[in-house]
């Protein structure tokens, strides 16, 4: 009976100590951004799959494995300013120990990851998302930046015409409807003819 007692108290110990580096409580955790290191993109996650996220993450349990990749990494932003940092493949995790689930959480709850989808793809739905991004922000620069260089040449003389520019910016910014429906596009087609690979990344190659 002692020692079923002390063998009680270990397991119990023992399971503290495994979630105690993932034990989120999600009224205070402010937002989830999950970081891509191989495209450089940042996803925000909704409150909904925040709230869901949390829940898997704290059910990881502690692995001493290292072989894990840097695929991406997660920030967890705390309304008292606290940020961790994870660094994931997925199944892994890493803060100051390694934790594992038994699913992969980026696959389940990042929906811009795809993994059937070729780099090619990744590449150019990432300059597409960009272009969106700055246009919604008016960062013009970065707009023509999001073209080959044939057609920045254009859209730099187009500027030059401030009503033209505008007409032009805004028959680029999409409804959500309608660019849901490109993405789609590019993700069936997958060598989209209206992008071209320049200066290490694709670019849009139409006007």
């Amino acid at each position: 009976m002692k020692k079923f007692k002390y063998l009680y108290c270990f397991f119990v110990l023992t399971s503290c100590g495994v979630q105690k580096e993932f034990a989120f409580k999600v009224s205070n955790v402010e937002k989830v951004e999950f970081f891509q290191e191989y495209s450089g993109e940042k996803f925000k996650a909704n409150n909904t799959t925040k709230k869901m996220f949390l829940r898997d993450l704290n059910k990881a349990v502690k692995t001493d494995t290292i072989a894990y990749l840097k695929t991406y990494k997660i920030f967890i932003h705390h309304k008292k300013g606290k940020i961790d940092t994870l660094f994931t493949n997925g199944y892994l995790y890493k803060n100051r120990t390694g934790f594992k689930t038994e699913e992969n959480l980026i696959e389940k709850y990042l929906p811009e990851y795809d993994a059937s989808l070729s780099e090619r793809t990744q590449g150019i739905l990432k300059t597409f998302r960009k272009l969106r991004l700055f246009l919604k922000e008016e960062k013009h620069d970065a707009v023509i930046d999001c073209f080959s260089f044939e057609i920045q040449i254009f859209l730099k003389e187009l500027r030059k015409n401030k009503s033209r520019f505008k007409q032009w910016c805004l028959a680029w910014t999409m409804k959500e409807e309608v660019y849901n429906k490109y993405v789609k596009k590019i993700k069936e087609k997958g060598n989209s003819s209206n992008f071209i690979y320049e200066n290490n990344e694709w670019k849009i190659n139409e006007k």
